[in-house]
């Protein structure tokens, strides 16, 4: 059986048989305790479906027509840095750039921001990325917490001499688009301190020419 889910037909599953005949191909895939076999279909040109792949197998337009790709194929994503008062300004050479990939409803995303070597704008307020897919905010998917307080991935941020780690949340959504915010440790100058601060304009730096912000992130997308 297909399963169905938000009006999207699709398996993610095992490739066990690929048949071809002509230009045609039909496979038997494996997903969960059901096996289903499907006739004539599309493969994206250069990708070759073999036996043990795990694989997604969509539906397309109306019905007629599989369509089979590997299931962990990356997607270029350019996120969008904004600032909750004024956004920041990437300036000249600056960058941003981002992937995803997408395992049923998984999604794992991970990007870079770079300002570039001049022009550049720190913008005013807490920074924040948004998302390639929306989060699921199934309490299903976030028992014992809200969506927004739970860790979903790893921050790295550089200011051309120093370097801190740090953690990721959810941070809602503006525009329909959710976004994440993005935390540290205090990194004070008068000694350590255990205190949690968010990414700002100004926080844990001024940020300026040739900084740079790098994150990955893994949560249950929209089905």
């Amino acid at each position: 059986m297909i399963p169905s889910l938000g009006g999207t037909e699709y398996v993610l599953g095992t490739i066990w048989n690929v048949e071809r005949t002509g230009g045609s191909i039909s496979v038997i895939i494996s997903a969960g305790d059901a096996t289903t076999t499907v006739d004539e279909v599309w493969c994206r040109p250069g990708w070759v479906p073999r036996e043990g792949m795990v694989v997604l197998l969509q539906r397309q337009g109306d019905g007629t027509l599989w369509a089979l790709g590997p299931a962990q194929e990356s997607r270029a994503h350019t996120p969008a840095l904004t600032a909750a008062t004024t956004d920041p300004v990437l300036g000249t050479g600056g960058f941003a750039r981002a992937y995803w990939t997408q395992f049923g409803s998984l999604i794992v995303t991970w990007g870079q921001i770079r300002f570039g070597t001049s022009g550049t704008s720190a913008g005013s307020g807490a920074y924040r990325i948004r998302l390639p897919v929306n989060v699921d905010t199934d309490v299903n998917h976030w028992s014992g917490f809200t969506a927004r307080g739970h860790a979903i991935g790893t921050c790295n941020l550089y200011d051309g001499t120093n370097q801190l780690f740090g953690w990721v949340r959810r941070g809602g959504a503006t525009g329909g688009i959710d976004f994440l915010n993005f935390f540290v440790l205090n990194p004070a100058a008068s000694g350590y301190t255990t205190a949690i601060v968010q990414v700002t304009h100004a926080v844990p730096w001024a940020w300026g020419a040739n900084m740079e912000l790098a994150w990955s992130v893994t949560y249950p997308g929209v089905p």
